[in-house]
């Protein structure tokens, strides 16, 4: 029991430093943009220090002291002429500095970003080469589920139905941010959604009633802090399939029944699986009622009927009939190779960097336009980019998926630090620009208080979001830590 919490403590010990170096390398590379240009036209450096905090080590060369701080978390470099004390430190000596052009001002704050897109470059050149995981349902816009009572129910549509459209707009894939069926449906402005499908060869159109939902009343106001309000949503999953049989738990009604780990079920009461989670569902509705399962076994297709029932140790979950059958998922080492569902994937540098810039642009203008529900409040910060990069290392595939990943967030990074908000560095361009049309430096006391008053505000915003992403990480590590449910006894009643 002690060696293997002792090797989980390091397993999680070791991902967390791969975390902190990717996601460092990314700050002191956009750090280290602002220092060279700055070095380039000839700016006062004070200090250019990797991590924050007290420094543990320190040395002057050519009048600029390199750092290594206790927090790490980042960089940051001090250039007392760019005016940027509210951020990025002030000069320490008090003595005056020589004036600026706005020209060197603009190419000092711009060239972080591109550094930061550089960087995303070379990133993507080098998933170009390696290439990335995708799932070989990852082009598909087939619906795999439908949720009971959804929407999607009641509006018509079903498991195996092909979109086409979404409100007329074309979708390519079943989720993401770009031409899929989520975005199209949780950026909608409207509350009547028309599904393009097709359905035994025909093509038709389903409209779906779908109004951005609320919190309900019967959440208390201490359980609302941090939860991110929901999303439009219609009840719909996608295609997965083949559906493989996973763990058979000891005296369930699946192992009574004879199902056995790498059973294909292509089938349920006749009509055919699209994915795990309409079993689930099915199950949890059936009561008593035995269910028919069509499945292929060593080529041959066999039909099992599996009695549900409520498990004796519910553990911390709902008491709902279950049978006591997991599903193997993508990633699993013990799926058959026909079945390994992920595949390699190779994208031209450039098409992996406009797919961030297309997930930019439509995150900005769905936060900044009414109707679609989506706001300030379901943006991530640094916590939520750390515990990503920390579940996509845990991936059989991790290193590819955190290259491809890293190409997506340096192109984020350099976006957000161009937008003309003062502190950050389209903040500086842009005043920069106005001294350069106005032929006069702006006053230092205005420009204090714009900083300083523009620094309070996007921290402030910063630890607003990070209360949303520590509450989902909560939430999502609480989950995998519930106690799982037992059949104690064949054909035992509780």
């Amino acid at each position: 029991m002690f060696v293997s919490q002792l090797i989980s403590a390091l397993q999680f010990l070791g991902v967390f430093f791969l975390v902190l170096v990717v996601f460092n390398l990314m700050i002191v590379v956009h750090e280290l943009g602002h220092f060279l240009a700055a070095r380039w036209r000839g700016l006062r450096v004070d200090k250019f220090q990797i991590w924050f905090g007290k420094c543990i080590w320190k040395k002057t060369i050519n009048g600029v002291q390199y750092g290594l701080g206790t927090i790490p978390a980042g960089g940051f470099v001090m250039l007392p002429q760019m005016a940027m004390e509210a951020v990025e430190g002030k000069t320490e000596s008090g003595e005056p500095l020589p004036p600026v052009s706005p020209l060197d001002k603009i190419i000092v704050a711009f060239a972080g970003p591109l550094f930061s897109f550089l960087l995303a470059i070379l990133f993507a050149v080098v998933v170009w080469i390696v290439k990335y995981p995708e799932s070989r349902n990852a082009n598909s816009t087939t619906i795999g589920f439908v949720e009971a009572d959804s929407p999607a129910e009641k509006g018509g549509l079903q498991p195996g139905d092909e979109v086409l459209s979404v409100n007329g707009r074309r979708v390519t894939t079943f989720g993401g941010m770009s031409e899929s069926i989520q975005w199209e449906v949780l950026s909608s402005k409207e509350d009547e959604l028309d599904f393009e499908v097709v359905r035994d060869g025909k093509r038709m159109v389903i409209p779906v009633e779908a109004p951005v939902p609320k919190i309900p009343d019967s959440v208390k106001w201490h359980q609302r802090l941090f939860l991110r309000p929901p999303l439009r949503q219609v009840g719909v999953g996608p295609k997965s399939t083949p559906v493989l049989v996973g763990k058979v738990m000891e005296n369930s009604p699946a192992a009574e029944a004879g199902l056995r780990e790498g059973d294909q079920v292509v089938g349920m009461e006749g009509k055919p699986v699209y994915h795990f989670y309409a079993i689930l569902q099915h199950v949890s509705r059936a009561k008593p009622e035995t269910i028919g399962f069509q499945l292929l076994r060593d080529g041959k297709q066999i039909e099992i009927s599996v009695r549900p029932r409520v498990p004796e140790d519910p553990g911390d979950f709902p008491k709902e009939p279950r049978i006591g059958m997991g599903e193997m998922q993508e990633g699993d080492p013990r799926r058959p190779l026909q079945f390994r569902d992920n595949q390699l994937k190779r994208d031209t540098p450039l098409a992996l960097i406009v797919k961030p810039l297309k997930t930019m642009y439509n995150t900005i203008t769905a936060v900044t336009t009414p109707g679609t529900g989506v706001s300030a409040m379901h943006l991530s910060g640094a916590p939520m980019i750390v515990y990503i990069y920390y579940k996509l290392f845990k991936n059989p595939d991790g290193w590819r998926l955190v290259l491809w990943f890293s190409v997506f967030l340096n192109v984020n990074l350099a976006i957000m630090n161009l937008l003309p908000i003062p502190v950050l560095d389209g903040g500086h361009i842009t005043m920069s620009l106005y001294e350069m049309v106005a032929r006069r430096p702006i006053p230092a006391e205005f420009m204090k208080v714009v900083y300083s008053g523009c620094a309070f505000l996007l921290f402030g915003f910063m630890i607003f979001i990070a209360g949303f992403d520590f509450r989902d990480i909560f939430t999502d590590v609480t989950v995998q830590q519930k106690r799982p449910f037992r059949f104690l006894e064949t054909g035992a009643t509780p």
